[in-house]
């Protein structure tokens, strides 16, 4: 059964179909540039950033809207987004600071966010013209939006399917006009995380997701709740992991696959992350990569995992 939402086809459930070619995906909102500051790498992330690059690396037509700042930071996160094969034209330059995000690893792969400066991209608001290129896009993601109900308004407007990443901000009122409601829950898939789900389909939202990292996910709608437990890995850093999570669920929806194949593919696409160095490979990342498994400085541990951290 296909679904239209305000004149755009979001696919739920029945017969699979393959994208068709030339569909475009696109993400909008937070970027930084992650610092780790214990091995002097500075790396392109943030979740909407490493969304896009995820369907890019995927084959996909990909586009990126977001701030950065007049700096160096903002010079390598445009010129490393761009690498990856993801539309930049919307990129916006803004006065001040590039959001960076200082990252630790503990011994496990475990990332800890030490501090996080959000920077200009805190400051950014789709404007008329990002909201129009994202008009005939399969499926917008959005994250870290300040007054995210008018960027999801003017989306919906539009036609296009719309996803938000709340990740820990637990947002569960006036959800209406988003496709799928992701949320993060730091703890086993219980009752609390369902009741979490639940919240998000009567607020508005179509489809909401809970991941719980090694312990799991959840996904809903009307329909039905489903859970996929999570794999066991060897991991090597969780960054990035959720976000891989997302854009792997979102595709798998898109096709037409059952839920529990969506996220099934989305753990999936987070284990494999979570075998690697940062939110996605690139330069900074490969070097350091193949150092740390060179020298061991970066034990790594079999755990479950699923996608929890973002």
């Amino acid at each position: 059964m296909a679904v239209t939402v305000n004149g755009s086809r979001l696919a739920l459930q029945g017969e699979e179909e393959a994208l068709s070619d030339g569909e475009r995906f696109v993400a909008l909102g937070d970027n930084c540039v992650d610092h780790y500051r214990a091995l002097g790498v500075r790396a392109a992330g943030g979740n909407a950033v490493n969304v896009a690059v995820n369907w890019a690396r995927a084959g996909l037509r990909s586009g990126y809207m977001g701030a950065v700042g007049p700096d160096p930071d903002g010079d390598l996160l445009r010129t490393e987004i761009a690498a990856q094969g993801v539309d930049v034209s919307r990129l916006h330059t803004l006065d001040g600071a590039t959001g960076v995000t200082l990252i630790e690893l503990t011994a496990d792969g475990e990332r800890v966010l030490a501090h996080e400066d959000f920077g200009v991209t805190a400051d950014y608001r789709p404007d008329a013209a990002d909201l129009d290129f994202a008009a005939g896009a399969a499926i917008a993601h959005c994250s870290t939006l300040t007054d995210f109900r008018a960027a999801v308004l003017g989306l919906a407007q539009r036609g296009v399917p719309v996803s938000y990443d709340f990740s820990t901000r637990h947002e569960l009122e006036g959800l209406t006009g988003i496709d799928v409601a992701f949320y993060s829950w730091e703890a086993t898939a219980d009752d609390g995380a369902r009741a979490l789900l639940r919240q998000a389909l009567a607020g508005g939202a179509r489809h909401a997701v809970v991941t719980c990292g090694r312990h799991g996910s959840l996904a809903g709608s009307a329909e039905e709740i489903v859970f996929v437990p999570a794999r066991e890995v060897e991991v090597v850093d969780t960054l990035g992991a959720g976000d891989s999570y997302i854009a792997a669920f979102l595709r798998a929806l898109l096709e037409r696959r059952p839920l529990i194949e969506c996220a099934a593919r989305g753990t999936d696409a987070a284990a494999e992350c979570c075998g690697r160095f940062g939110g996605f490979p690139q330069a900074a990342t490969a070097a350091v990569s193949a150092a740390v498994e060179q020298a061991g400085s970066v034990a790594t541990k079999q755990r479950r995992t699923d996608d929890g951290d973002k």
